[in-house]
């Protein structure tokens, strides 16, 4: 026997490479299981490990379901398809784009060539810290496999034929693939059918299908919340896996557990330190508070975010008022400061006058260098522009009163100094 399963796993080994070939596409999905007291009670939940067995099972599973199509599709025997269409262009785009900004990025586009970019795509998050965040985004970006009665491809096995055909016992389109196969032996095409629409049949295994995912999804995610609900002021280690209006969710890599950090703006991928601030166990959801610094206001950024090139074009925030004030006095005071210099590091670029080059560069502190500051922020900064610049006006008459005697004392020390004396 055990020769058997050695001989069993060498040639599951190359079904796989040969599905690779063909295009296929090879996931981390993480399963956990949930560990129950005597009283049914969740105690603890569990990260189930995948072995080379399950490998070596669902590769021969896949084998089965593949032959099984092929041969009813052959004799056009009525049966029910397991079908994955195509993923959306636009869809791929927005996650090469989140993936990069991890620092996961395909070798090839993911638009131009789906299978070939989606491929070295999950290769290059092999060993990655986000790996596991890399392959849910991947998973949610594609469409989701659906049961129907028309032929159709499967793109996430690149198979031309499938349907579901090894698990009778828990799944009805298996039941339905079965009495077809034993209607096919008796030659007997259609007896299994007995007037049953099998696309309304197809179309409401599909939605019995989700309905089952999400109820066991929320089995699990209720464990989660009667489990955390023991240890409410704790802190943990969280990576953030999505950023909505709501706020970020957090991944806490111990259990799988994700909860809402609300009212932060943290990047995808960002790692952060949370406090389990409560939990609703009946609908099974998780609420953190932060801990670490750098959210919100100063993000830190991810560590594998790739550094961006070229000039720094700016904040994409507008800063407070003071920032804004600041910069501008700052600005005008080194313009004088650098007189009878020409005016190069001053803003804006026209630099025809001192005192033209006061009133411009305060101008394009209100529409120019600051140009997205709140309603209230505006009006008080206006009123401020408006004060200053009364005075610089006022300044810049006495300035050019006493320019000609400043010019003539420069003009003399330099003489004396350049004749030795």
């Amino acid at each position: 026997m055990k020769a058997v399963v050695l001989e069993m796993g060498v040639a599951a080994k190359k079904l796989t490479v040969a599905r690779m070939k063909r295009g296929a596409l090879d996931f981390l999905t993480t399963e956990y299981y949930v560990k129950t007291g005597p009283q049914g009670e969740p105690v603890a939940i569990f990260k189930r490990e995948r072995l080379d067995s399950h490998r070596l099972i669902e590769e021969f599973m896949v084998a089965a379901n593949e032959a099984v199509a092929r041969e009813l599709g052959k004799h056009r025997v009525p049966f029910i398809r397991r079908i994955h269409e195509n993923p959306d262009p636009e869809r791929l785009a927005m996650l090469e784009k989140e993936l990069g900004l991890l620092g996961i990025k395909p070798k090839v586009s993911l638009v131009a060539d789906p299978v070939r970019g989606l491929q070295s795509l999950l290769a290059a998050a092999v060993g990655h810290p986000f790996e596991e965040t890399a392959n849910i985004q991947v998973i949610r970006s594609l469409k989701q496999a659906k049961y129907t009665a028309e032929q159709g491809g499967h793109f996430g096995l690149a198979s031309t034929d499938y349907c579901h055909f090894t698990s009778p016992i828990r799944r009805y389109p298996d039941l339905v693939v079965h009495r077809a196969v034993v209607g096919l032996l008796r030659g007997d095409k259609t007896g299994h059918v007995g007037g049953v629409n099998i696309e309304g049949l197809a179309t409401h295994c599909s939605e019995r299908e989700r309905g089952a995912a999400e109820a066991e999804r929320k089995a699990v995610d209720m464990a989660r919340a009667a489990i955390l609900g023991r240890q409410i002021g704790q802190v943990f280690d969280g990576l953030i896996v999505n950023v909505t209006v709501a706020g970020a969710f957090v991944a806490l890599p111990e259990t799988g557990a994700v909860g809402l950090l609300r009212g932060n703006n943290g990047t995808m991928g960002q790692r952060v330190k949370v406090k389990l601030a409560g939990v609703d166990e009946a609908l099974g959801r998780i609420d953190l508070e932060l801990v670490s610094e750098g959210m919100p206001g100063s993000v830190r950024t991810s560590p594998w975010r790739p550094k961006p090139k070229g000039p720094f074009k700016g904040p994409k925030r507008a800063p407070s008022t003071a920032v804004a004030v600041s910069d501008v006095c700052y600005t005008i005071l080194k313009c004088r400061r650098n007189r009878p210099r020409p005016y190069s590091d001053c803003r804006p670029s026209d630099r025809s006058t001192p005192r033209m080059n006061i009133m411009m560069v305060a101008a394009a502190g209100h529409q120019g260098i600051h140009p997205a500051l709140p309603a209230n922020e505006a009006m008080l900064f206006t009123l401020f522009l408006a004060v200053a610049g009364l005075m610089l006006l006022t300044a810049a008459a006495l300035m050019v009163r006493h320019e000609a005697p400043c010019r003539a004392v420069r003009y003399a020390r330099s003489h004396r100094r350049t004749n030795g004396l």
